[in-house]
């Protein structure tokens, strides 16, 4: 297979550190990513659209969306996106929290 390498410049006379040469290419990185407002109550919303979190995802993935931010503020999502690869969907449960206790519980 095909191994990493090391090569060495040489500019106009002036031998350069080596530097070493990857073969293997970076891993990609996400070209369009969405995100969504904060959600809360995925109970509530299940029950009065079933399965609109998912069909807006595969929606927007068919659209070229490559990759998905979930902000969650009750923890309510989880099992909603648990269908989703981490690939696809990066999942932020308690997100109020995350700034102070105060947004935490106001957002309750």
């Amino acid at each position: 297979g095909l191994q990493d390498f090391s090569i060495q410049l040489r500019v106009s006379g002036v031998v350069l550190q080596p530097f070493k040469l990857c073969v293997n290419p970076p891993k990609p990185r996400h070209r369009i990513v969405a995100c969504s407002q904060p959600l809360f109550g995925a109970g509530t919303l299940q029950a009065k659209e079933p399965n609109l979190v998912h069909d807006w995802i595969n929606y927007h993935l068919n659209l070229g969306i490559d990759h998905f931010q979930i902000y969650d503020l009750d923890n309510t999502f989880a099992e909603v996106l648990r269908p989703f690869s981490s690939e696809n969907v990066s999942y932020v449960p308690w997100f109020a929290g995350r700034f102070s206790v105060k947004f935490h519980i106001a957002s309750q």
